[in-house]
């Protein structure tokens, strides 16, 4: 059985989702690769922040250009 992805994701939800260890997830997310929000100790990720990541490539460069185009 499938389960859906959330639209608000955690760290293990956000690594199971990208096939990633957790520590990948909370280092991309520490040095703003992967646009995140944190609350006390804990990491949220919204799904669609997640896709246009996956979208642009994945990498900083990516990231940084389209925050320059906004």
């Amino acid at each position: 059985m499938a389960t859906s992805t959330p639209e608000i994701m955690t760290v293990d939800q956000a690594a199971e989702y990208l096939q990633v260890v957790p520590d990948t997830i909370r280092r991309a997310a520490r040095d703003g690769t992967l646009p995140a929000a944190k609350f006390g100790k804990a990491w949220r990720f919204r799904k669609v922040d997640v896709d246009d990541f996956l979208s642009k490539g994945g990498n900083r460069r990516a990231i940084k250009q389209a925050r320059l185009a906004v």
